[in-house]
This record gives C-alpha cells, sequence and structure tokens, in this order.
C-alpha cells in the first residue's frame, strides 16, 4: 500500500469515529460549498496518485465520478442553509464502505 491509500483511509477512518461521536445528535452547522470544494480536491488528488484512473474508465470510476459529482451539484444548491437531520453513524459506515468497494475495484489498492 502507498501513501495515497493510507491517507485515504486515514480520512475515512477519521470521518467515522467523527460521526460515531456525535451519532445522534443534532447537525448544528451551515452546508459550506468550499469544504465540499477542497474535500472534494483531495480525495479526486488522491485518487489520481494512487492510479485509480490509470487503468481508464471502467464501471467503478464512472460510478465514482457519477456519486462525486451528485454531491458536488447538491453542495452547490444547499450552499450556506443550515444542515438538517442528525448525524447518523450507519449511514455513514455505508457510505464510506461502498466507496472503498469502488475503489478497489477501480485498482486504487494494487
Amino acid at each position: 500500500m502507498h501513501a495515497s491509500q493510507i491517507i485515504y483511509i486515514v480520512l475515512v477512518g477519521l470521518n467515522i469515529v467523527f460521526v460515531g461521536y456525535k451519532h445522534g445528535q443534532e447537525k448544528t452547522g451551515h452546508y459550506n460549498l468550499g469544504g465540499v470544494t477542497v474535500s472534494l480536491l483531495v480525495v479526486a488528488g488522491l485518487m489520481f496518485w494512487g492510479g485509480f484512473f490509470s487503468h481508464g474508465m471502467d464501471a467503478p470510476q464512472i460510478i465514482m465520478c457519477v456519486l462525486l459529482g451528485i454531491g458536488y451539484i447538491i453542495a452547490i444548491v444547499v450552499d450556506g442553509q443550515p444542515e438538517k437531520g442528525k448525524y447518523n453513524i450507519l449511514y455513514t459506515v455505508v457510505a464510506e464502505g461502498i466507496k472503498l468497494m469502488l475503489l478497489y475495484a477501480g485498482n486504487f489498492f494494487s
């Protein structure tokens, strides 16, 4: 495993720990397009660095790009609005698991 994969796994782990700590609590902040943009650039950079796109654009790469694109469009629409709902560890673990499976299928961890 290379640095890009280790960094990605650490970031996923930190996200799961944070949401686990906050599980069930109301979200109190506002949606922030700048934060989402930085996050997207970091993830995309790690995927390029780790070789996720070096094998072409197969199904895992296309699905990941679509999911990230939809998330970014949603972030544009809700920018500045108050966050709604509660932190949910189950949702976070499932979402991160799906992304990890797509990365694995796309040879990110090879």
